[in-house]
This record gives structure tokens, sequence and C-alpha cells, in this order.
């Protein structure tokens, strides 16, 4: 889709001038641009704004940037910002919905980051003081 279908799409049955009026556009702008056969991404943005209309989805039909920009930045954004408990809440639904990849099921490799290590199922850590030990239920504070 070029940016003139889309503002015809957008504009539906609205005249121009109703159009300029809403989105806060100069008509001779805009009709400088629709004879030009593009209309600049500022102009999108604001009669995307006006009319609701994704604004992100705008400014890919304008070619300023790519669906692959916006979903890389919302990716990375998005687990940055996330609580550990999100983070957790997601995983464990990708796991109970069958959607969980080979990271999440697949056997833990010995490629491990060293900050992490794998404990044996017999081993507990006890008191967090980064040491391994049998699991001797003795050793709990009542």
């Amino acid at each position: 889709m070029d940016t003139i279908t889309w503002l015809e799409e957008v504009r539906g049955e609205a005249t121009y001038n109703a159009l300029c009026t809403r989105a806060g556009v100069t008509p001779s702008t805009l009709n400088r641009q629709i004879e030009r056969g593009y209309l600049s991404p500022p102009e999108m943005v604001k009669i995307a704004r006006a009319y609701k209309r994704d604004v992100l989805e705008a400014l890919v039909i304008s070619g300023l940037v790519t669906a692959d920009d916006i979903a890389s930045s919302a990716q990375s954004k998005s687990l940055t910002e996330a609580s550990d408990e999100e983070i957790a809440e997601e995983v464990w639904r990708r796991l109970v919905g069958g959607q969980a990849g080979e990271a999440i099921t697949g056997p833990i490799d010995s490629d491990l980051p060293p900050h992490l290590s794998v404990v044996p199922d017999n081993v507990a850590a006890y008191k967090n003081d980064g040491t391994h030990r049998e699991f001797d239920e003795s050793q709990w504070d009542d």
C-alpha cells in the first residue's frame, strides 16, 4: 500500500478540508503532497492520530521504518522492562500451551554461562552460601 492509498482509506467519506481540520494539517501542504504522490511521515502521523489509526503502521507504509524495526525494538524493550514474575508467567504459559522451544524444554548442556551451574537433585544449597552439600534435613533451623 502506498501513502496516497492509505490516505484515501483513512479519509473515507470525509472531505480533504475536514481531514485537514481534524488532523491539524495545512490544506496547502496536503494538496502539494497529494500532487507529488507521497505523504510525508509527519503528516501521516498527524492523520493517523486524528483518526485513531496505528501510527507505527503509517510509518511503515511511509517507508520511514520497517515492520522488522518495530518488532525488534518492541521485543528488546519489553524483555528488559518485564518483571521477573512477568517473564516467569510467559515461560509457564508457553510450557502449558505446548509452545515452549528447545531452549526451555531441552536438556541443559555444558555451555552454561559461568555464573550458572547445574545442581544435582540430591544436593541443596544451604543458606545461600554458594556451596553445595548433600541434603541433610537436620541442617534446617526450626
